[in-house]
């Protein structure tokens, strides 16, 4: 059964089941996809096509597409159209995603055997980041959080604790997933009984289960079923890791200054458009990127072009410096792979490149992405690595990920996310409780639930106050977070009386600069926004003494610029308030 986790094909005829040729091509569909859903009624089928987020092959006859084509061509989801038909081509003339009429069903099926294995082995997804991007860099939350969940991820994943709970976790999952193919049942079952770490890259290149579930989860960013698989992640990177300091070491004593890697792959002409406007931007692939030194092979998975007009072929083309210093685990796998006769080089999730050019290689039909390997040190890499940790506090932990999910506003997934840690978290453990508490007021704050938020910051100090030792700096982000509550809630004499002046206490104990200095400028807000104008100025004063020691685009010295032009306005000095803003 060919790898079907991302797709499904919909099979739309009024002559199912009616005559032993339907009922044989069922029977080899069934055995070539595990998703397979038949309809006899058009509307039920626009109905559930258009209700999907899978990727859609979909079949049909002449009849039957002439009713349901008009309707469903335009979504994303429809891959490929296949006409079971012996009668006229009009059909394919207004239709460019109809991929052929056929009236031997062998031939049908032995088309979507090659088509669906090219889609599988070339199905990625990439995050870009524009060169000029970090001009505008408030609004990179918005505007690139794709690019930014690939960098957190990784990072988040390897700091969590590695217990046997994640990995029978993760093996449930998957016997869920595969309950009636008693072909990935076996190899799930092997996968319990004989894996250890150093199989981790074996397994993953195998064309199993693990491979496909994965990487459709890396792919879609879904984040209940990556943590489910942060067992088998984590694993896998440190073997990459592993193999990647012997790797790159070989190459260095081989005196090899620059290697060159490809990898040629499909993606839709509206991906292709995001790439083209990124040159000399930044491209993350958001899974396990392969790839191969031999450029024939690349070349070939990329085709030549001539598929629909909504797909693009590409050949990447990587271009490794030896001579970077720092950069996410890459190596050469062939003897840790399951394919022992492929030159495979894999690059970890988060692995980030400078796109350089892009050109059309005319002789091949082919569009030609030369892209460079970045390190730690790369300009626009690290302002937006800074930017993400003066977003999300500074320190990467656990709860980052929901804390990044809430800054975006992915309500949903960040609620999902905190839910899984819930489950995880030991019962003992009231300071990740506690914590978790906080986060939760935060989502429900953004979503303007006031109420519910203070109930959370409430519950948060309340187990925190069984522990007179715990760290001032924790009590002081939750009296922040009610603070802006309050202010949210147009409370602002309860958000100063109740909350900003505690903050304060406990952040002059602490002595952190930019906390302290967010403080200042939220008490600052406050007291403006009681009238009391002369407290007001004194707390911007004191905000932009310890701000103005950020870089001059940084965002938080940004607002409080505007936060005292706003005073100046409200005090009556225009020509000030137009200075600051």
């Amino acid at each position: 059964m060919i790898n079907s986790d991302d797709f499904i094909i919909v099979w739309l005829d009024d002559n199912q089941d009616k005559t032993i040729d339907h009922w044989d091509t069922k029977q080899r569909l069934q055995y070539l996809i595990q998703y397979l859903r038949i309809f006899n009624n058009p509307d039920e089928c626009i109905d559930f096509i258009t209700s999907q987020r899978m990727n859609i092959f979909f079949l049909t006859s002449e009849t039957m597409g002439k009713i349901t084509i008009p309707h469903v061509h335009e979504l994303s989801t429809i891959v490929s159209i296949y006409i079971l038909s012996q009668s006229t081509e009009e059909l394919i003339q207004n239709f460019s995603k109809i991929t052929g009429m056929f009236i031997d069903k062998n031939r049908l099926v032995s088309r979507l055997v090659v088509d669906i294995a090219r889609y599988t082995h070339t199905t990625i997804s990439i995050s870009l980041l524009e060169k000029d991007a970090i001009k505008s860099i408030r609004d990179l939350n918005k505007e690139h959080a794709s690019f930014m969940w690939s960098q957190l991820l990784i990072e988040i994943l390897l700091k969590m604790d590695q217990m046997d709970i994640a990995k029978n976790e993760m093996i449930h999952e998957c016997s869920s997933q595969y309950e009636v193919d008693l072909v990935e049942q076996v190899k799930i079952e092997d996968f319990r009984s004989n894996y250890n770490t150093t199989k981790a890259i074996w397994w993953y290149t195998r064309d199993c289960f693990l491979y496909r579930l994965l990487n459709k989860a890396l792919r879609t960013e879904d984040i209940d079923i990556i943590f489910k698989f942060r067992f088998f992640i984590k694993e896998l990177f440190y073997q990459l890791k592993d193999a990647s300091d012997i790797y790159t070491q070989e190459l260095i004593e081989c005196d090899i200054d620059t290697l060159s890697l490809f990898r040629g792959q499909n993606i839709t002409f509206n991906e292709f458009q995001e790439l083209k406007k990124c040159a000399d931007g930044l491209i993350s692939f958001n899974t396990f990127l392969s790839t191969t030194i031999d450029r024939a092979v690349a070349v070939v998975y990329a085709g030549d072009g001539s598929g629909t007009p909504e797909i693009e072929s590409v050949l990447f083309e990587i271009v490794i410096h030896m001579n970077i210093k720092k950069t996410k685990p890459f190596a050469n796998i062939k003897n840790l792979s399951y394919f022992h006769d492929e030159n495979e080089i894999l690059f970890s999730i988060g692995s980030t490149f400078r796109i350089e050019s892009i050109e059309k290689l005319i002789d091949l039909n082919i569009w030609h992405v030369k892209m460079t390997l970045c390190d730690d040190h790369d300009e626009q890499l690290n302002a937006v690595l800074d930017y993400l940790k003066n977003k999300l506090h500074e320190t990467t932990d656990v709860f980052t990920l929901g804390r990044f999910l809430i800054q975006i506003g992915d309500f949903k997934r960040a609620e999902t996310y905190y839910n899984r840690l819930l489950i995880e978290i030991s019962p003992s453990n009231s300071l990740q409780y506690a914590t978790i508490c906080n986060q939760f007021g935060l989502l429900h704050q953004r979503k303007c639930e006031y109420v519910l938020a203070l109930e959370q910051y409430k519950k948060a100090l309340e187990i925190l106050s069984q522990y007179p030792s715990i760290d001032n700096e924790i009590l002081s982000n939750i009296y922040d977070n009610m603070a802006t509550a309050y202010d949210d809630m147009g409370q602002s004499d309860q958000a100063l009386v109740h909350s900003k002046k505690k903050t304060l206490q406990f952040k002059e104990t602490i002595k952190d600069d930019l906390s302290l200095g967010i403080t200042y400028s939220n008490m600052a807000v406050t007291y403006d926004q009681l009238g009391d104008y002369e407290n007001a100025m004194i707390n911007h004063e004191k905000s932009l003494e310890i701000l103005s020691r950020l870089p001059t685009y940084h965002p938080n010295l940004a607002i409080t610029c505007g936060n005292l032009g706003a005073t100046f306005r409200n005090i009556g000095d225009g020509k000030k308030s137009i200075r600051n803003v």
